[in-house]
């Protein structure tokens, strides 16, 4: 058995949890379930690189998987591919309170794209794109799907989980779970698995 999981540094965990490989979700939800762990989050991670694993570089993997955990991102991330590093670059320009916060955006082509193009209304699109793609992605190939996402403002997806009220860490900038907040939400997404029967 084979679980996939996606998101950022609250599923990746690195650097907020000790021994972060065997105490994150993902890792206590798959030995719960005897589950082999695919774990493809990244800190700073964007909806758009999440869906590009599953839709491109993972596509055929999900094949082999008997369930997906998707833990969607701050919606204002984005990436791109540099030819020059040949490997994608990922564009966070943090969230606190205010969308266009810049607080690692602080020059060039990104800080005129987030003061000028940027709009919460294009993220909001974006979101739900993700959103839909990877539902349907799922569905076609019959795996069953649970989607979290951090606490974005004013969410008006219907996401499994949201990560609110779960404890988190107070150092580097605090927001983050901690190991108590990832022990929980392992028994919350193995309740949701048993009482949905999705394996």
């Amino acid at each position: 058995m084979k679980f996939y999981f996606d998101g950022c540094s609250n599923a990746e965990a690195k650097g907020y949890v000790s021994d972060y490989k065997t105490q994150r979700y993902s890792a206590k939800v798959c030995k719960h379930f005897g589950a082999e762990e695919y774990n493809f989050a990244v800190a700073g991670g964007s909806n758009i690189r999440i869906l590009r694993n599953i839709s491109v570089d993972n596509y055929n993997l999900l094949d082999e998987c008997d369930l997906a955990v998707i833990q969607m991102s701050n919606r204002n991330r984005t990436e791109w591919y540099s030819d020059e590093k040949q490997k994608w670059m990922k564009v966070n320009p943090g969230y606190v309170g205010n969308p266009k916060y810049r607080s690692s955006i602080d020059q060039g082509f990104w800080k005129d794209y987030y003061m000028n193009i940027y709009s919460e209304t294009q993220a909001y699109a974006y979101e739900r794109m993700v959103y839909n793609n990877i539902k349907s992605i799922c569905k076609s190939k019959g795996v069953p799907l649970i989607f979290l996402s951090v606490p974005n403002p004013k969410i008006d997806i219907d996401y499994d989980f949201v990560l609110k009220g779960y404890p988190t860490e107070k150092v580097n900038g605090g927001g983050h779970l901690n190991s108590l907040g990832h022990n929980l939400l392992a028994k919350d997404i193995i309740n949701y698995i048993k009482q949905r029967s999705f394996l």
